[in-house]
């Protein structure tokens, strides 16, 4: 997968609960953006929904088309 969504399995797999309130928008889009992880595999790692996990990155207005013209324009 990607570096952050496996170093963040390999702790939960190790025992560690991660709680998303420590999933802020940086974390959010490096996992759904850039590693291509979905909402519901991130959604397992927090042991929440994917309904959860989607309305939270709404919430920080990570959404594809936004991400695609950011990553378009960041080539101009």
């Amino acid at each position: 997968m990607g570096k952050l969504y496996d170093t963040l399995k390999d702790r939960k797999d190790n025992g560690e609960k991660l709680s998303i309130d420590n999933l802020d928008d940086i974390m959010l889009e490096e996992l759904w953006w850039n590693e291509g992880i979905p909402d519901s595999m991130i959604a397992d790692l927090y042991d929440t929904t994917k309904y959860k996990i989607t309305k939270l990155r709404h919430s920080y207005d990570i959404k594809l088309h936004n991400c695609a013209l950011f990553s378009v324009l960041s080539k101009i």
